[in-house]
């Protein structure tokens, strides 16, 4: 994990690995959400290779979290890049009734949270296709705590020509941030997609959790899971989490981990087999 005293030394490398793995000619894209992750990558793709050949865009979506919509602006006008705002509210949920109506087998339900939530995300693979035809570079935004947890989408979030926070925790990403001078708001907001109102990472995460693995398709929870998932919820920190996953990948026992990161010796065995299964 990421020391204090090397974050300017890890910020002078990620802005070396983007300049060197984009043309001097090309220019790069980047969807922003108003989070914290697409906020650190504009910033470092910005100072690697200058806000003129740096395109922002942001995509507008029901029930999506307006904080985070005033974020992706916010970011744009300290950057100096105009921001494209493209509207594709309805559009997730044309395409899982259409899937529900037409794909019996796989029980595509347009009322379900994960499968609209998984289509605002999936979406972003077509602008990004789109504008990579028109010869730009695609950026990705992803942290290596949603890579390890099976947390974003491989064919959604999970694709881009280069990925220049992949090998960072998200605790990580924060101390970067405040380097880069992140806006407070982004700082403080809690971790989330903002794909709707009040969504919650942790929250999600700790169904991940739970479910040992992640959860390809929306199903019922009994009372007495739910009490379950919420009591992993009360526990969990990004904190947490990245410590937990760090000593997890460097094989140590898992009552060193539990000593560590504070995490109950169940959610640890829990989160051990969650970062298996996600490699599956």
């Amino acid at each position: 994990m990421l020391k204090n005293k090397n974050i300017n030394q890890e910020i002078l490398k990620i802005i070396e690995f983007i300049k060197s793995n984009i043309d001097k000619n090309q220019k790069a894209i980047i969807g922003v959400s108003g989070g914290l992750d697409s906020d650190v990558v504009a910033r470092l793709a910005t100072l690697a290779i200058g806000k003129d050949r740096v395109k922002l865009y942001t995509i507008i979506q029901d029930n999506m979290e307006k904080s985070h919509f005033k974020n992706a602006k916010s970011l744009a006008e300290d950057l100096g890049i105009n921001l494209t705002i493209i509207n594709l509210k309805k559009i997730p949920y044309k395409i899982i009734n259409q899937l529900q109506q037409s794909d019996k087998e796989n029980s595509f339900n347009k009322n379900s949270f994960l499968d609209i939530g998984r289509t605002k995300v999936a979406l972003r693979t077509v602008i990004n296709s789109i504008y990579q035809d028109r010869g730009y570079k695609i950026i990705g935004t992803s942290n290596k705590t949603e890579i390890e947890l099976g947390f974003f989408l491989p064919f959604g979030d999970g694709l881009a020509h280069i990925k220049p926070i992949a090998h960072l925790y998200k605790s990580d990403i924060f101390k970067i941030a405040k380097e880069l001078k992140t806006k407070k708001q982004v700082l403080k907001q809690k971790p989330s997609a903002g794909l709707w109102k009040d969504e919650n990472d942790l929250e999600d995460i700790s169904y991940w959790i739970y479910n040992q693995a992640p959860i390809q398709i929306e199903r019922d929870f009994t009372n007495s899971e739910l009490k379950k998932v919420q009591k992993i919820y009360k526990e969990l920190t990004i904190k947490k989490i990245d410590k937990a996953l760090f000593m997890i990948n460097n094989t140590e026992k898992i009552s060193k981990i539990v000593l560590k990161s504070k995490l109950s010796k169940d959610t640890i065995k829990r989160l051990k087999r969650l970062v298996k299964n996600s490699k599956n």
